[in-house]
């Protein structure tokens, strides 16, 4: 048995009066004294992210689920942190310096941003802070970007249409040789 089970299996057996709601132990995905069951479904709704860290900053990318049905939206937030005590300038061969791309197959089939200066004057990030959206250069966060599983602009043959079920790649690229990513299904 392990720890998971474990935690469940005890507290199933304690008999609690008079609360409506039991705080979440830590990792454990359910309350343990709900009927509901680990699904498929409940995995769906959980976040998705990932992160690196390459010279004490780190990149880090999300979705808002794993596992979405043809035609619903993916919700995407991504942001840059600098864990170090100094400033430090990100500089990168072309602004912007941030892109989010969909990508299949290891094609690129949609893109936030498809035009660029061949300068960058660097993106800078002080100690301990984090650019949340940075393709927002005013540093406060908005709306995040969403795509509609639709191809853009940039394949004229399938150019607006739908995407067809499969497993995506949502990649927060940084133009100076970083990448993350989180696969998303799409059924």
């Amino acid at each position: 048995m392990n720890r998971r089970e474990f935690i469940k299996k005890t507290l199933e057996g304690i008999v609690i009066a008079g609360i409506g709601s039991i705080p979440l132990i830590s990792g454990c995905v359910h309350n343990p004294f709900s009927s509901v069951r680990d699904s498929e479904q409940d995995l769906e709704s959980y976040l998705n992210s990932n992160s690196i860290i390459k010279d004490n900053i780190k990149y880090y990318i999300q979705t808002d689920k794993k596992i979405y049905n043809l035609g619903e939206e993916v919700e995407m937030h991504y942001k840059v942190t600098n864990l170090g005590s100094k400033e430090v300038t990100i500089y990168c061969g072309q602004s912007p310096e941030f892109n989010i791309l969909i990508k299949k197959d290891g094609e690129t089939i949609w893109a936030i941003c498809h035009g660029w200066w061949q300068y960058s004057p660097g993106v800078e990030i002080s100690a301990g802070e984090t650019l949340d959206n940075p393709l927002n250069y005013s540093k406060r966060m908005l709306d995040p970007p969403k795509w509609d599983m639709r191809y853009d602009e940039s394949d004229e043959a399938n150019q607006g249409k739908l995407v067809g079920p499969g497993i995506y790649n949502v990649i927060f690229v940084t133009y100076n040789g970083t990448e993350v990513g989180v696969p998303v299904t799409i059924r």
